[in-house]
């Protein structure tokens, strides 16, 4: 067998100096320098004008509510109020009208935020006001609750987020999806992107995102026609979705926490709940108060004070508020805001 001498010894070839090698390096590169460019896209006031980013592939309302008070909370530098509720809320709350009100009573600016999403139960409320206080720490939390807060057959649209990858890494959780999406923003725009494929999801995507304002508000306008036969539902409270409702309400001192009566048309009670008013005044209302009062939270009652003062022009269905009553229980609000909240509130 032939030594080995100087003139054939083995030759290391040096790893960038692969064609394969460099390739891969080069696309290294580009997505590097893209998710940094992505990055810094989704810092500048031009994001909340872009098609969100997908951080649940589920939820396209939690997509756009979370990339327009990204870019609130940057606009302001602060957040003063989140309005944390379900439909009710989403779409009878609107932050405009609440700003301009307390301004007009109190001299004081405050920016409020509608972060209602629609079927938000008191099980997927808990975490998702956790996440919210932790992230954006408000000076108020207005947490809105109704009958149906409580009830496992309702909450469907939005109790994926319980298991949300984002949401759970932003609570502390190790979750390298969750990191991802957060660190990488390309990441989150290429879900997008894979979503924007698909003809449905992308109409449903445009017309969550295009219906919104910038300050949460998603506004609805005339008047759905009445339905002839109304469901109702006996009350009914979900273990979980009551511990929920107790871990909301424990966020109280983290925030200041008001807890808000969802309004409805008076005269749909009895289709909202077996046995109308007189059940719902029994079963509904002395649960929820006792368990604020135990936590030392207001409960405003609005189905009370302002509910039967509202013209039938101004519900856009038996439980929902068009953008006129939107306006005036927004303006009810902020009055009472105005009226009650301690003065350590807004300083």
């Amino acid at each position: 067998m032939p030594l080995l001498s100087p003139n054939n010894t083995y030759q290391l070839t040096k790893p960038l100096h692969t064609p394969v090698t460099r390739a891969l390096l080069f696309v290294g590169l580009c997505i590097l320098a893209l998710s940094f460019l992505t990055h810094g896209i989704s810092q500048l006031p031009l994001s909340a004008s872009l098609p969100p980013r997908t951080l649940d592939t589920r939820n396209p309302e939690f997509n756009a509510k979370i990339n327009y008070l990204e870019a609130f909370a940057r606009r302001h530098g602060k957040v003063d109020c989140l309005l944390l509720g379900n439909s009710h809320i989403d779409y009878g709350l609107n932050p405009a009208i609440i700003t301009e009100t307390y301004k007009t009573a109190t001299r004081r600016e405050i920016h409020c935020f509608n972060f209602g999403l629609a079927s938000l139960t008191a099980d997927t409320t808990a975490p998702l006001a956790r996440m919210l206080v932790r992230r954006y720490q408000p000076r108020l939390l207005v947490l809105a609750v109704s009958a149906h807060s409580f009830d496992k057959r309702f909450g469907d649209l939005a109790r994926p987020l319980l298991k949300n990858p984002w949401v759970l890494y932003q609570l502390g959780e190790p979750r390298l999806e969750g990191w991802a999406l957060e660190h990488i923003s390309l990441y989150g725009y290429y879900r997008a992107f894979k979503l924007w494929q698909q003809p449905y999801s992308r109409d449903v995507m445009l017309n969550t995102w295009q219906k919104m304002d910038a300050n949460g508000y998603s506004a609805h306008d005339g008047q759905q026609p009445p339905e002839k036969d109304g469901e109702s539902y006996e009350f009914y409270v979900e273990s979980s979705n009551w511990q929920g409702f107790q871990d909301t309400l424990s966020l109280n001192g983290l925030t200041h926490l008001i807890l808000l009566e969802a309004p409805l048309m008076e005269a749909s009670l009895p289709n909202y709940i077996q046995g109308g008013r007189e059940a719902y005044e029994i079963q509904f209302v002395p649960l929820v108060s006792a368990a604020a009062s135990e936590k030392r939270v207001p409960f405003w009652r609005a189905q009370v004070e302002v509910a039967p003062h509202i013209p039938a022009s101004m519900w856009f269905d038996a439980q929902h508020l068009n953008a006129g009553g939107a306006a005036f229980l927004s303006e009810w609000l902020a009055q009472k805001m105005a009226q009650e909240l301690p003065s350590t509130v807004f300083p």
